[in-house]
């Protein structure tokens, strides 16, 4: 007898289904690995970006024996015409002097029509990379302000610490000057006598991505971009931080239902107001809920409440006066964290 032998082509459904089960079991295991490298790289952009605005406010105070205003209001009625940001000033030190040049001092910084109105949205309306850390939200939670974002914010110093943070005494690398209330003195690298290696400079900070420019959406993140009412008017730095942390476990969300401040952080990279998170303060650890800032204060002035914030996992990038950046954990010391936020407070300051 003869046998007869039986080709078999293909698979059958169960080693079908074996091979998917097997592939999708590998695409598990290395997906998280592509996500960490894409997140490495980010955070490796981020970084650099900040050292380009290092770069640029070392060669701006080489031209100007000082460091850029941090926050301005014109002196004039019209106190929001040419209340420009320090990134505004640092524009021609970033090979983006085009933009610079077409700036009107005689009008708002970035206001687009239908609010306010300004000319200055042809140079200022635009993403500027190196004003945005690429692990943030690529949009804004404020429509108006969707491509003029950013991620950076500039060092106010501790509010309250050694009784300043009010009327013109701030005490980071940051200062007002303007209407309304006293201004501070231009701050150089001759103010900064605790060392420039010891303080800090910039942060990133998390923009808004709530729905209908509320910031109010929920998330594991939620606490990074979400802000609280005023602080309590309290003496002392540790008393207004504790006060934030107050406002943030009650949920109350400030003024206005916390739509209009809320809605602006992260918005018009050009506009020197600390609604826009221009600027930022060392009361809060990094990635702690923000408050708006200090009742008895002045938010126009720069006395801020808000906090350094990233997607960076477990703390946040910053920029020190002399260049280098470094990653802070959210764990950090808190006398640690107020001593680095402080350009002349005498503190030696340990390791972080």
């Amino acid at each position: 007898m003869k046998s007869q032998r039986h080709l078999r082509v293909g698979f059958t459904l169960i080693e079908l289904l074996v091979v998917i089960a097997i592939i999708a079991i590998l695409i598990a295991l290395l997906l998280p690995a592509v996500q960490q490298a894409r997140e490495a790289a980010r955070r490796t952009q981020c970084k650099n970006n900040l050292k380009q605005l290092g770069l640029a406010q070392h060669n701006y105070h080489d031209v100007y024996s000082m460091f850029p205003a941090s926050i301005g209001w014109n002196q004039a009625a019209d106190q929001r015409r040419g209340n420009f940001s320090d990134k505004v000033a640092m524009l021609p030190f970033l090979d983006r002097a085009s933009e610079y040049n077409l700036r009107d001092e005689n009008q708002r910084p970035y206001e687009p029509a239908g609010w306010f109105g300004s000319d200055n949205i042809l140079a200022f309306g635009g993403t500027i990379p190196a004003f945005n850390c690429p692990s943030n939200s690529p949009q804004h939670a404020d429509a108006r302000h969707n491509t003029a974002i950013h991620s950076y914010a500039v060092n106010m110093g501790v509010m309250r610490y050694e009784g300043r943070g009010r009327q013109g005494t701030h005490n980071g690398i940051g200062y007002y000057v303007g209407h309304g209330v006293t201004s501070d003195s231009s701050v150089s690298f001759k103010d900064i006598t605790d060392g420039s290696s010891n303080t800090a400079a910039y942060s990133e900070f998390v923009n808004s991505p709530g729905a209908s420019g509320t910031g109010n959406s929920t998330g594991p993140d939620t606490k990074k971009y979400q802000s609280y009412a005023w602080a309590k008017n309290l003496p002392t730095h540790d008393a207004l931080r504790q006060s934030c942390l107050d406002n943030a476990a009650a949920g109350n969300l400030g003024r206005m239902n916390n739509t209009w401040r809320q809605s602006l952080r992260g918005s018009s990279w050009a506009w020197a107001f600390i609604g826009t998170g221009n600027v930022y303060s060392h009361n809060m650890l990094p990635n702690e809920p923000a408050c708006q800032h200090m009742e008895g204060g002045t938010d126009w002035g720069g006395d801020t409440l808000f906090s350094a914030s990233s997607r960076h996992t477990g703390g946040a990038q910053f920029l020190l006066a002399d260049g280098s950046v470094r990653f802070v954990s959210e764990n950090i010391d808190t006398s640690t964290y107020w001593s680095l936020g402080s350009r002349s407070g005498g503190e030696t300051l340990g390791e972080f």
